[in-house]
């Protein structure tokens, strides 16, 4: 999609051009699909836990970045999600053989560095319109991508413990991408750059794709 075929004026249209976006240059899951070719292991979960660990802390440190620089109750919400998240991975990495230390790992590729990268620069760098974006981009993908590994798991022969799968097939918290929504919106109003901040949606949806692909990868 070209500049020329870019025409965002709101938060609405922003979502809206971004599922068109994916429908024409679709990002693909690559943990899904190695779940669905039946090749997938135990270590590729324990991959998976880990860099949930790593995705949670970037959420944490950019989520209160973010509520410092823009003063908006929808970072309680957003804390109160991955606060919650981070709580519950020690339990579901128990159940497959990681302790506490071995939980949390250092990023070795750029993929498995992509998102928590991306976040925090996002959470420093951006306007609130392009930070509200990138946090909707990333809830909307990272839980539809998740319900969808959910499933695979499900059906898969290996034996993934029901706190894993069940953990997995949750939705987002009720109402918080509307919420994230309308703190893009307040920020177009003000006069952020719709076009960017799409731009921003776009990026953020690629670094959720190598998220997945980091836990196939390494």
């Amino acid at each position: 999609m070209t500049n020329s075929e870019i025409a965002v004026g709101s938060a609405p249209d922003i979502v809206k051009a971004l599922v068109e976006l994916r429908e024409k240059r679709p990002i693909s899951n690559a943990f899904l699909d190695t779940c669905e070719s039946g090749t997938l292991t135990l270590d590729h979960v324990r991959r998976l836990l880990q860099l949930e660990m790593d995705a949670v802390t970037a959420e944490i440190t950019s989520y209160t970045l973010g509520g410092f620089r823009h003063r908006h109750p929808v970072f309680i919400a957003l804390n109160k999600m991955a606060h919650s998240a981070r709580s519950r991975l020690p339990g579901m990495g128990a159940t497959v053989g990681l302790d506490a230390g071995q939980l949390s790992r250092m990023p070795s590729t750029p993929d498995w560095f992509s998102y928590p990268a991306f976040l925090c620069w996002s959470a420093l760098h951006f306007s609130q319109a392009e930070f509200a974006i990138a946090i909707y981009a990333d809830i909307d993908r990272y839980y539809t991508g998740a319900n969808e590994i959910s499933r695979a798991l499900r059906q898969n022969d290996l034996d993934v413990p029901a706190e894993i799968t069940g953990y997995y097939s949750e939705a987002a918290p009720p109402g918080l991408c509307e919420s994230v929504l309308a703190f893009a919106q307040q920020g177009i109003d003000r006069g952020d750059d719709p076009v960017r901040a799409f731009k921003v949606g776009r990026l953020m949806e690629e670094s959720v794709g190598r998220y997945w692909s980091a836990a196939v990868l390494g």
